[in-house]
C-alpha cells in the first residue's frame, strides 16, 4: 500500500482581543476534520512555499490579506486512511499570521462558517469533540509561547 506525505500549512490568526479565527469547512481532507471547527489552511500546490500557501488560502477561503509572522515547528505526522490506493500522512505546519486588509468573506462551496473564538470557547469546543485535536495542540502551544513573552 502506498503512503503519500501531504504538508498542510494552517494559519493561526488572532484579533486584538486574543481570539482565534477558525473555520468550519463544507468538505474536509480527512474524516478527522469533517464536522469539526479547525484553523484555516489546506494542502499545498506543487512548488508552492508555506508562506505563499497561507497567503493564498486566507485570500481564497476568507477574503483576507495576511502577513506571515512566523512558521512554527511542524506537528508530528498523522496517518489517515483515505482510500484503497493507500494512506496519506498529513504533516501540519502552523503559521502565525496578521490580517493586513480585507473583509471576512466565505468561499462558497468550501467554507460553511468562520468565527472568532476565545481560548475558553475553544476548550469547550474541544471538550465537546467539535474541534480538530491537532489544532487544539497548536493553539495551546501558541498561547503558552506568547505567555512566555
Amino acid at each position: 500500500m502506498d503512503q503519500s506525505i501531504l504538508p498542510i500549512p494552517i494559519a493561526i490568526t488572532r484579533d486584538d482581543t486574543g481570539r482565534f479565527l477558525l473555520v468550519f469547512k463544507e468538505k474536509a481532507l480527512s474524516a478527522a476534520c469533517k464536522g469539526h471547527w479547525q484553523l484555516p489552511g489546506g494542502k499545498m500546490q506543487f512548488g508552492e512555499s508555506v508562506k505563499d500557501n497561507i497567503i493564498r488560502k486566507m485570500q481564497e477561503y476568507l477574503g483576507l490579506d495576511v502577513a506571515v509572522q512566523e512558521i512554527l515547528p511542524m506537528i508530528p505526522p498523522v496517518v489517515i486512511s483515505r482510500d484503497s490506493d493507500g494512506d496519506y500522512e498529513f504533516v501540519i505546519i502552523p503559521v502565525t499570521v496578521k490580517i493586513v486588509s480585507g473583509e471576512l468573506t466565505l468561499m462558497e462551496g468550501k467554507i460553511k462558517e468562520a468565527r472568532w473564538f476565545t481560548l475558553q470557547e475553544l476548550e469547550e469546543l474541544w471538550n465537546q469533540g467539535t474541534l480538530v485535536d491537532k489544532d487544539m495542540d497548536v493553539i495551546k502551544f501558541v498561547t503558552a509561547q506568547q505567555d512566555e513573552n
